[in-house]
């Protein structure tokens, strides 16, 4: 079972992320902006019931102070965002709901996995959060995507959650099977030119000295890296890894 929680500023309460893209997003150019609010979402999987989930939310989540919250299961969260989209368009919004790409550790998710124990709720078998913008304003869809782009979300890490999806991509899914292939890089034998490209075809942003002082490491132990020791290698020297 699947349990969406939505957190949003009370309407006396000052929106400061909301009003912070506003001013961000007329720092672009785009100044037919009439309003931007932020909501914070979290999607709890696990074997919790309504109960279990309201507690969550009121002593985990939710600060009932300047807070107001929305609790619903899945599908009636699929069906609320189909409804909150269209009803937006008719008010003149946009909503655009961000989640982690499958894959990326969530933040969040380690620290209210503990709280929930914490609880004594022992269903739980993950949580993960995204984040919500409702855009009030006259904006081409190029517009939006600028926006989005830009200000919103992180394409590498992140994706715009689509409000057809019944399922939400950031669903955790417990059959994923994963076959692993270890690639070799072809790197002892390799010029100054080639190991270059190695480093920017990996991301590793190493320079031709680093490049080259791993090939010598490797030339001693008479073979070439995986691309996860190249990767390992890359963010051990790394100056904010």
């Amino acid at each position: 079972m699947y349990w969406g929680i939505e957190l949003k500023n009370k309407p006396e309460v000052f929106d400061a992320v909301g009003q912070g893209i506003k001013k961000d997003i007329r720092d672009l150019g785009i100044k037919d902006i009439q309003d931007v609010r932020f909501e914070q979402v979290y999607l709890i999987e696990g074997n919790v019931s309504r109960l279990e989930a309201q507690r969550i939310c009121e002593e985990l989540l939710v600060d009932k102070i300047i807070q107001d919250y929305r609790i619903s299961e899945l599908i009636s969260q699929h069906q609320r965002r189909r409804v909150a989209h269209q009803q937006a368009r008719q008010r003149g919004e946009f909503i655009v709901e961000v989640g982690y790409n499958p894959g990326v550790m969530d933040p969040a998710e380690e620290s209210c996995l503990k709280g929930i124990k914490d609880l004594g709720i022992r269903g739980v078998i993950s949580i993960k959060t995204a984040k919500k913008y409702l855009i009030k304003a006259k904006l081409s869809q190029l517009e939006l995507k600028t926006i989005s782009e830009k200000l919103l979300y992180n394409k590498i890490i992140q994706h715009i959650v689509d409000p057809e999806a019944v399922e939400d991509s950031f669903v955790s899914k417990q059959d994923v099977v994963y076959f692993f292939k270890m690639i070799t890089v072809r790197l002892i034998s390799a010029s100054d030119k080639e190991l270059l490209k190695i480093s920017h075809q990996g991301q590793l942003f190493l320079n031709s000295s680093e490049m080259r002082a791993i090939q010598r490491y490797f030339k001693k132990l008479k073979r070439n890296p995986t691309d996860c020791e190249l990767e390992t290698i890359a963010q051990t020297w790394s100056e904010h890894c």
